[in-house]
């Protein structure tokens, strides 16, 4: 299941989801950088895209 989370601290995120029945097995960023530069700069998305 993927779940879309913005701005959050993983150790309290992972504990939120543990707290109500998750198992969880990973967790990663989607993207590093501000979505408003993703939006604007071509070069913003292919560096993102390297996660």
């Amino acid at each position: 299941m993927n779940l879309n989370y913005q701005l959050f601290n993983p150790k309290h995120f992972l504990s939120e989801l543990r707290s109500v029945g998750f198992k969880v097995h990973s967790l990663k960023a989607e993207g590093v950088l501000p979505e408003s530069w993703l939006l604007h700069s071509f070069t913003a998305r292919c560096l993102d895209g390297l996660n």
